[in-house]
């Protein structure tokens, strides 16, 4: 991963977190009308993520898995993630796969 993807995840993430809509127009693409993001900003306020794999598609396109834990939900998630504009955006919208792990205080060691 080079140092731009990474930085416009984090840009991402952290618009998001912060409520900062001028910021998620920078570093995330919508295809919906409304860019309207963050509707629970409660909620949103504990987001963590943790980016696991990166797939490269081309020198300006990655498939990028992150897992997102929003309070009690662990999502695994597979992100597009694209340069345009020489910057790296997030399509927010449109996830791949999506997989929900419940978290609990007694996790369960799979062999």
């Amino acid at each position: 991963m080079n140092i731009g993807m990474l930085n416009g995840i984090k840009g991402y993430f952290s618009s998001i977190h912060s409520g900062n809509e001028a910021a998620l127009r920078k570093y995330a693409r919508k295809f919906n009308k409304d860019h309207e993001q963050i509707d629970n900003r409660d909620r949103i306020s504990a987001l963590e993520y943790n980016i696991h794999n990166v797939t490269t598609l081309t020198n300006t396109a990655s498939i990028v898995d992150i897992s997102v834990i929003n309070g009690k939900q662990v999502n695994m998630i597979k992100y597009v993630v694209y340069k345009a504009d020489n910057n790296w955006k997030v399509i927010a919208d449109r996830h791949l796969v999506k997989a929900v792990i419940p978290k609990n205080s007694n996790p369960v060691e799979v062999k």
